[in-house]
């Protein structure tokens, strides 16, 4: 409400955060996600009631506005429950970017009889301006059944994790397979069913499984990580400072030597003037792709493990 935003609570990094009459879908003003200076991630959320979720699956949609987004703009959903997070839709494989009019845009929330907190939102990731408006959440109705398509695509990755999943003993499958068909309701494209699959990948909680569709936004989540990229020197002038971003990008070559020589270009500029250590800030880092975070930072590293 700092913001002028009754209702919703921001969390910005390096963003401003505003209403904007100027530029809307729909109704007086819109939510304007503008980057400032060393732009990483802002969200502007709010929780709805979980009593919601608990008697039947929803839909969130919404309107989404973009001019020069370098990394991502999209909606999110995170459902709680006494156990922990339960669902987890952020768009990652269908955000806005670069410059684009306002698009529709829509995340299904299965039912979880389970769920104690329900926060749903916007994100941006990177820099550039992002517009969202028309935000509402209503009964998901499925008028079409899953196409065959759709439905072998979804049964295959089912599959492969119930094979393969080292968690495999320990998952109610027919719990699982139950709410992925839900949230697949009634998609006639595989693309369609990426939701469900990233929701079953996460409902097995082993930490390190993860689905990546073929529209993959990875790419420009990287991008966005190369600005973030900062290296400063201390004020004593002698302590080299880095600052190393989470790296996830792992079938684009292009990206991850960009990011390692970005990062080679810095540490040389820095020691170049007689730096006689370094400071390596992780405290942001998620991790993700280990091995060009690693080969960025090589140069200050010893030789071995």
């Amino acid at each position: 409400e700092e913001h002028g935003i009754p209702g919703w609570s921001t969390s910005t990094y390096g963003h401003v955060v505003q209403l904007d009459a100027s530029e809307k879908h729909s109704g007086s003003a819109s939510l304007k996600v503008e980057s400032a200076e060393a732009p990483r991630g802002s969200m502007v959320s709010q929780e709805i009631d979980p009593d919601l979720v608990r008697r039947a699956p929803l839909i969130l949609s919404g309107y989404i506005k973009t001019k020069e987004i370098d990394g991502t703009a999209t909606f999110f959903v995170i459902v709680e429950g006494s156990s922990g997070q339960i669902f987890q839709d952020d768009m990652r494989d269908r955000p806005a970017v670069g410059t684009s009019d306002w698009q529709k845009a829509e995340i299904r929330i299965p039912r979880f009889r389970e769920a104690t907190q329900v926060k749903i939102g916007a994100l941006v990731i990177g820099g550039g301006s992002a517009w969202f408006d028309s935000i509402k959440v209503a009964p998901a109705s499925q008028d079409a059944p899953i196409s065959p398509t759709a439905k072998q695509y979804l049964d295959e990755a089912l599959d492969v994790l119930a094979r393969h999943s080292i968690k495999r003993e320990s998952v109610d499958w027919r719990a699982l397979r139950s709410q992925a068909y839900a949230l697949a309701g009634a998609a006639q494209e595989v693309e369609e069913t990426y939701p469900a699959i990233r929701y079953a990948v996460q409902a097995l909680k082993d930490g390190h499984s993860s689905f990546v569709g073929r529209n993959s936004a990875s790419r420009s989540r990287s991008t966005a990580e190369l600005s973030h990229l900062r290296v400063e020197v201390s004020r004593e002038g002698a302590v080299g400072y880095i600052y190393l971003p989470a790296f996830q990008n792992r079938g684009d070559e292009t990206v991850a030597t960009e990011f390692i020589d970005a990062t080679h270009r810095a540490l040389g500029d820095l020691n170049s003037q007689g730096v006689c250590g370094w400071v390596l800030d992780l405290r942001e880092n998620t991790g993700g792709n280990m091995w060009p975070m690693i080969a960025a930072v090589g140069p200050i590293l010893s030789e071995g493990n």
